[in-house]
């Protein structure tokens, strides 16, 4: 069965400043055979339906920071599968709402620069086990494995819901499934996120690993100025 390292949200520009270090540790620690990006891998706050900051950068300077940032990630994970997922697909809405055909819109790969080795897709099951982005996932402001459980009724790997990190069980006289939530690898300071400056719960920031089938997940463990800790 696959060696499967699971990078969580990491919404370029606003990522967390020791991404980078963080998953080459993992990746150095857990060897594994395949990797998947659970979707978000930009943030397109410019783009968003949702009220922006009045300061913030254009779209167009936001996305080559971003760009900037996952020509790394290419160059760390040469081979990755992604999910589709609701922030990289906003420059896609625009092209919708614009009612530009959708024979003129680029494919992920293209709109990104991405390596042959890089492939966007809306579900990817490896081993039994399902990845989805999980905005498809209802929250519910209950258990959100459970209920990834539940929808899919599959093993299941999400993430999206940045202040979840978990991992629960759902048995029958049949099988026995897992939900695991991944949590994600963002800056909850930038701007992006400034419509969760007032939760009291702050975002997990982690990334999943499965082997031989049995999920597990990895904190970055932070100190009190919010950098990692290191190995």
């Amino acid at each position: 069965m696959a060696k499967v390292l699971v990078i969580s949200d990491t919404q370029f520009p606003f990522h967390h400043k020791d991404l980078f270090k963080f998953l080459a540790h993992r990746a150095k620690v857990f060897k594994p055979d395949r990797v998947v990006h659970i979707g978000d891998m930009v943030d397109f706050h410019a783009l968003s339906d949702y009220p922006t900051d009045p300061d913030a950068k254009s779209a167009g300077d936001e996305f080559e920071l971003a760009m900037e940032e996952v020509r790394k990630l290419y160059k760390m994970f040469p081979e990755c599968e992604i999910l589709e997922s609701n922030h990289d697909c906003r420059f896609f809405k625009r092209l919708a709402k614009a009612g530009i055909p959708r024979k003129f819109w680029p494919s992920y790969e293209s709109l990104f620069s991405a390596p042959l080795g890089w492939s966007w897709k809306n579900n990817i099951n490896i081993d039994g086990v399902q990845y989805i982005h999980g905005h498809q996932v209802h929250s519910g402001g209950g258990n959100v494995m459970q209920n990834g459980i539940r929808k899919y009724m599959k093993n299941i790997v999400f993430g999206h819901f940045h202040t979840r990190f978990g991992i629960d069980y759902h048995a029958n006289e049949d099988s026995l499934l897992f939900g695991m939530c991944v949590g994600s690898l963002i800056d909850h300071k930038s701007y992006a996120f400034e419509y969760q400056k007032d939760e009291v719960r702050k975002p997990i920031i982690g990334c999943g690993e499965i082997e031989n089938g049995i999920p597990r997940l990895v904190p970055m463990v932070l100190k009190k100025d919010g950098r990692w800790v290191g190995a």
